[in-house]
């Protein structure tokens, strides 16, 4: 008999849990390669992703559109078949397990809830013995986590708050009824950790161009232009790109206080003020 596993959807990424093994979170990108498995995940936390393959990301937010996404390549791939493919790639890091439960996210309507279900059917690994994988809330799955440690309070309601990469969701629950949800999730998507992160970027960028002569202004606007990407990169990631692109020069001109933790607040504060929850 072996231990369940839990693994988890989200925009930004894609977790896997097992009971004895280290839980494994890696970014929502999955790679094909032609001679073995696809891999989830990028460079740095992989060790897996040694050579090319066909790099697909962005498939999470796709599940149930009728549109697929279009490679690189040209070819053309439905979002929940990717996920679905992703997912067992992050079943197979852990060695697998049964039975199976699935966080999907909690704002999902019940259309893309039954996309991704009926393209679970076409991966008999993610329903070991014959056992279909479990779909549950990921606000279900963490208030019951929170309610196991710390703790939550056993009367009145419980507002989770959902900081995610790509939006902000809200779910009530009743504390005195089981945490049954009070109503449906909420999402917010004007705040949100890839809005932090582009908003942190802009102020570098901004402060370097000030802080030299107007000739760096074209430099400091094609570094913003080119180095984002939200679904691939962390803000760690997205600062060290600049380190290493063709501006030093303008780097090194600038102050080393460039980005205060105060800034820091500053900035937040004004990307938090889109959720405007009443």
């Amino acid at each position: 008999m072996s231990d369940s596993l839990g693994l988890s959807i989200g925009m930004t990424n894609l977790v896997a849990a097992r009971i004895g093994r280290p839980l494994v979170m890696r970014r929502s990108v999955l790679t094909l390669f032609n001679d073995r498995a696809p891999e989830v995940g990028v460079p740095g936390e992989n060790p897996n992703l040694t050579q090319p393959g066909l790099v697909l990301s962005g498939f999470v937010e796709r599940v149930g559109d009728p549109v697929p996404l279009v490679a690189a390549d040209g070819s053309p791939h439905r979002g929940e078949r990717v996920l679905v493919e992703a997912l067992d790639s992050m079943a197979r890091t852990v060695g697998g397990g049964a039975p199976i439960a699935i966080a999907v996210p909690a704002h999902w309507g019940p259309a893309t809830v039954g996309a991704l279900r009926g393209a679970l059917r076409a991966m008999p690994s993610l329903a070991p013995n014959g056992v279909p994988a479990a779909l549950i809330p990921d606000s279900v799955a963490a208030l019951a986590a929170l309610q196991a440690a710390p703790g939550l309070p056993s009367s009145g309601v419980v507002a989770l708050v959902d900081l995610g990469g790509s939006g902000t969701s809200i779910t009530l629950a009743d504390a005195g009824s089981n945490f049954d949800q009070i109503g449906e999730t909420v999402r917010y998507p004007d705040f949100s950790g890839d809005q932090i992160d582009q908003a942190l970027l802009n102020h570098v960028v901004a402060g370097i161009a000030e802080a030299n002569n107007a000739s760096f202004q074209q430099k400091a606007n094609t570094m913003k232009a080119v180095t984002i990407n939200p679904s691939r990169e962390s803000g760690k990631a997205i600062i060290q790109k600049i380190c290493q692109s063709d501006a030093p020069s303008i780097l090194a001109a600038s102050s080393t206080s460039l980005l205060t933790s105060r800034k820091m607040s500053r900035i937040i504060t004004t990307q938090k003020a889109k959720l405007n929850v009443e």
